[in-house]
């Protein structure tokens, strides 16, 4: 009989970050029950939604004027 070598499997595993559990959605009116690893206030229904920026850059509008 062959005999394996046991022992951990991922050696530098850290568990997955976990917020407190029965929270309810912070908009009114919405009973949607949050999960405990989900980090936001809102449910996904409710969340503000952000795009991310596909080309280009954001032109600075604090800029000092050059001198003549």
């Amino acid at each position: 009989m062959i005999e394996s070598v046991k022992g951990k499997k991922y050696p530098n595993h850290k568990p997955n970050t976990t917020y407190s559990s029965g929270r309810s959605c912070l908009e009114k009116g919405c009973s949607t029950i949050i999960s405990k690893y989900n980090k936001f206030k809102h449910c996904n229904n409710h969340k503000q939604r952000v795009y991310p920026r596909i080309k280009g850059r954001k032109v600075p509008t604090d800029l000092q004027e050059p001198l003549s």
